[in-house]
């Protein structure tokens, strides 16, 4: 049964394998921020049996609430930029889409019901944010694509027992390095601890200097409560790798628990203190020393996102093609699917 819901408490109510606990707390999470910006998040969903077998989250978006270049950065140039309100479909653009079902039919069933969703909204740009080789498959013959653009996000398999047998599995130039740049961390004073992501909101201040320079709309506040919101998703399942200098927090991580894989959450950093840079702190935090707990946890696959992608694939990283597509008028040409 077809069926469209305003809050992620359905989502949990419903019984699925589709998704883990941690993707229902961040499908909360998104809807959280949204809310507090007066914007609505709608759900189209397919029940069978008392069970939540499709998924695709619907975002309604004015552009004065979703900077453009968020939406024209997934698909390089020309990208649109012309546009009032978008109906964002399966993401809101900060993650891969969580569009989700068992059959075809499902899925080309979940955009009409999208479409009869946002047509209140009166969107003058559709996407569908970074599919996956399947989801982009299923959905080609339902919509039109105006726009296109692909990026990749990249993970680690982690082999079983230590972070030796992690080196140990890369070609030995790529073995050199990482040691020189594993030595260069561990004698540079700098300290790494564990916290709990809801205690260390006072990070705020170190990703906003990761965002700043790289042009991206922020500020500490909102930081802090990017923090605070991520916290609570992950329930406890989160922990703050914090790297510190003389006491004081330098650098940061967030390293996401999510049962057989680990995710990187985020990366902030001092920039005004050298030993940031001259110790290697981003592949340390972002690589070394999650790929060292995930191994001794048993833990297979260390997903570290999309940024940095070659220095990434030179420590032995896997990347996957994530594709976007966007268009003006309605799905299907204007046509209900």
């Amino acid at each position: 049964m077809m069926d469209v819901l305003d809050s992620a408490r359905e989502l949990h109510a419903l019984p699925t394998d589709l998704l883990t606990g941690q993707e229902l707390r961040e499908l909360a999470r998104l809807e959280g921020l949204r809310a507090r910006d007066g914007m609505a998040t709608h759900y189209a969903v397919d029940v069978t049996g008392g069970r939540l077998t499709g998924l695709l989250p619907v975002y309604p978006t004015p552009t004065e609430l979703l900077p453009p270049t968020r939406i024209s950065g997934l698909f390089g140039e020309p990208g649109p930029t012309d546009w009032s309100v978008a109906a964002l479909l399966g993401s809101d653009t900060s993650g891969p889409s969580l569009f989700r079902f068992r059959r075809n039919e499902t899925a080309r069933a979940l955009l009409a019901l999208a479409q009869t969703v946002v047509d209140d909204y009166g969107p003058d740009l559709y996407c569908l944010p970074l599919l996956d080789d399947g989801q982009y498959e299923v959905t080609a013959a339902r919509r039109p694509a105006d726009f296109a653009g692909e990026r990749h996000d990249a993970h680690v398999s982690v082999p079983c027992g230590s972070f030796d047998d992690y080196v140990m599995a890369l070609p030995r130039q790529r073995r050199v390095q990482v040691r020189r740049e594993r030595r260069a961390f561990l004698s540079s004073g700098l300290v790494v601890e564990d916290r709990a992501v809801t205690g260390s909101l006072g990070l705020a201040r170190l990703l906003y200097q990761v965002e700043r320079r790289h042009g991206a709309p922020s500020s500490v506040a909102w930081e802090r409560d990017y923090l605070r919101g991520v916290g609570a998703a992950m329930a406890g399942a989160g922990t703050a790798l914090v790297a510190s200098l003389a006491g004081r927090p330098v650098a940061t991580t967030v390293l996401w628990d999510v049962g057989s894989h680990w995710r990187i959450r985020c990366w902030g950093c001092d920039y005004a203190v050298p030993e940031v840079r001259d110790s290697y702190a981003y592949f340390n935090l972002m690589f070394y020393e999650p790929i060292s707990r995930a191994a001794a946890a048993g833990v297979s696959r260390l997903a570290v996102g999309t940024g940095s992608l070659e220095g990434k694939r030179r420590r032995g990283a896997v990347t996957r093609r994530l594709r976007s597509v966007g268009w003006s008028g309605q799905l299907g040409g204007g046509q209900r699917m």
